[in-house]
Parts: structure tokens; C-alpha cells; sequence
């Protein structure tokens, strides 16, 4: 069983809202910057929001934790790999960190780049 999705999000999946996030602001001040453990929990939220919005915050067998451990590692390793963390700590306002990581749901997170 596949929780985690790519879930469109006004016409956007999760995916496109990672890179709305840390990929299209304009980089931050020094002063601005957001921490890497802020990034860290972003990224980690940004995962649960998804999990919540595809059902998968339901009951669940063992087995469909273990899948979904799996899968949420699978995704935290590809956006490390993008270079996520670096790119939040350096290109990220904080505020949008922040706005992120009080995000409800993935048109919260979307919300989050029109406040820019």
C-alpha cells in the first residue's frame, strides 16, 4: 500500500510545493536565515502533512507502519539528496519556515509562498 503520494495541491503535488518552499525565494538574509533544525522540521512536517491529507494518519496494521517508515525515510534521503536542508538554510526566509511548519495542510503550505 503506496500512503505517501504525490498529491496535487491546486493543481500542484506536494513535490512542487517542497521546491516552491526552498527553491523559488529569494535567498535570505543572514539574519533571516532559518536554522537547520528548523529546515530539518519542515521537512519532516512536510512529510506528515501529506501522510495526514492521503489518509494515513488512520489505524494502520504493523505492516503498513513499516511500510510507511519506509517510504517516509525514502523521502527525507531524495530531498536530502536534492539538497533540501541546504537550500532552506541558505535561500529560505525564515518566515517561510515558519509559515510551513505551522502549515495545517498542503493548501496551508501553498499559502506559505503567496505570503512571501
Amino acid at each position: 500500500m503506496r500512503i505517501l503520494r504525490a498529491l496535487p495541491v491546486r493543481g500542484r503535488t506536494l513535490a512542487a510545493l517542497f521546491a516552491t518552499v526552498v527553491a523559488t525565494t529569494p535567498i535570505a538574509a543572514c539574519s533571516d536565515a532559518p536554522s537547520k533544525d528548523q529546515c530539518e522540521r519542515l521537512l519532516e512536517h512536510l512529510i506528515d502533512i501529506e501522510i495526514k491529507a492521503g489518509g494515513g494518519d488512520g489505524e494502520m496494521t504493523d505492516e503498513m507502519k513499516d511500510d510507511l517508515a519506509k517510504q517516509k525515510k525514502a523521502v527525507i534521503d531524495f530531498a536530502v539528496g536534492q539538497k533540501f536542508i541546504e537550500t532552506c538554510t541558505v535561500k529560505t526566509p525564515k518566515k517561510v519556515v515558519e509559515c510551513g511548519l505551522a502549515a495545517k495542510s498542503p493548501a496551508d503550505v501553498a499559502k506559505c509562498d503567496e505570503a512571501k
